[in-house]
């Protein structure tokens, strides 16, 4: 899928996806997981990306990125298994209700005060992480 004009109908055509699958499988309420396309530079992915994250306004949905798992020139990277990881711990979360952080961090806000920007995120854990052991304030 090329070009803008297939990205802006990507916004409406998800959660009418989402909406017939759940009417021919199991309802309303049936989870669904949203795997975010790889990392890439074109700006139509980018926001194909935030149309994906747009889903997550359907109830009993969940949102998996897949950014950092790239292949130059491919949104499918060939890394199933990483990708698949997350969706399951997504699932968990979602379909089970288990406690655990089930995606990375995601943009929540952002206040302006005195020059300086505070951003806020949700699904955080215990903290934002650089590397494996320290945590940003």
């Amino acid at each position: 899928m090329q070009g803008r004009e297939p990205t802006k109908r990507y916004v409406k055509t998800l959660p009418l996806l989402i909406k017939t699958w759940r009417d021919l499988w199991g309802g309303a309420t049936k989870p669904f997981i949203v795997v975010q396309l790889s990392s890439t530079l074109q700006m139509d992915l980018m926001e194909m990306r935030e149309s994906q994250k747009a889903a997550l306004a359907l109830p009993n949905t969940a949102l998996t990125s897949s950014i950092d798992i790239r292949e130059p020139n491919n949104v499918h990277p060939r890394n199933k298994y990483d990708i698949g990881t997350r969706a399951g711990i997504a699932a968990l979360n979602l379909a089970y209700g288990t406690n655990i952080v089930a995606s990375g961090p995601m943009y929540k806000s952002i206040e302006i005060e005195n020059g300086k920007a505070r951003i806020s995120f949700d699904h955080v854990g215990s903290g934002l992480m650089v590397g494996e052991s320290s945590v940003v304030q």
